[in-house]
């Protein structure tokens, strides 16, 4: 069976967030916990071609308010860079979340790191889960590339 990177980043999430919920003691019972609890299925971004190729990183804070349905009805999206912020905003659009948590907040941060030698092909990145709320996506830089666009004719 061949898996694409999409259903891997949903297994992905589906177990961090099964183990997240599963941690036992006072730890459980903190807000963002229960916030978390909101998400049905997370759909994560994955970094640009474009964010990579510009180099751009850094922390995106995405603010979900659940609605009715369990869609997205309205979400605050801060970060460094628009790229990387409307990657974000996508993603959480075509996320579900639990219907019994219609009007309340669910606070996701999304850290996008580059680390390591540039690469002439996309790199896979490699996802993260680090509770309570935040995923670390981590690529390699890709080498930037000159495209000189179609040959123009040989006038004769």
């Amino acid at each position: 069976m061949r898996m694409t990177s999409s259903y891997l980043r949903s297994l992905t999430v589906m177990l961090s967030l099964s183990a997240f919920g599963a941690t036992p003691g006072a730890e459980a019972n903190r807000p963002v916990d229960e916030e978390m609890r909101c998400i049905k299925r997370l759909e994560l971004p994955p970094y640009t071609p474009i964010a990579r190729a510009a180099r751009n990183t850094g922390l995106v804070r995405a603010g979900v308010v659940v609605g009715v349905k369990g869609e997205a009805a309205w979400m605050k999206i801060t970060g460094p860079d628009p790229w990387l912020e409307e990657e974000v905003r996508n993603h959480l659009g075509r996320s579900e979340f639990q219907p019994s948590c219609t009007g309340k907040e669910t606070v996701i941060e999304f850290v996008f790191i580059l680390d390591g030698e540039p690469v002439s092909v996309p790199p896979i990145p490699r996802i993260q889960f680090v509770a309570p709320n935040r995923f670390v996506i981590e690529s390699r830089p890709v080498q930037a590339s000159i495209d000189y666009g179609v040959p123009r004719p040989n006038k004769q």
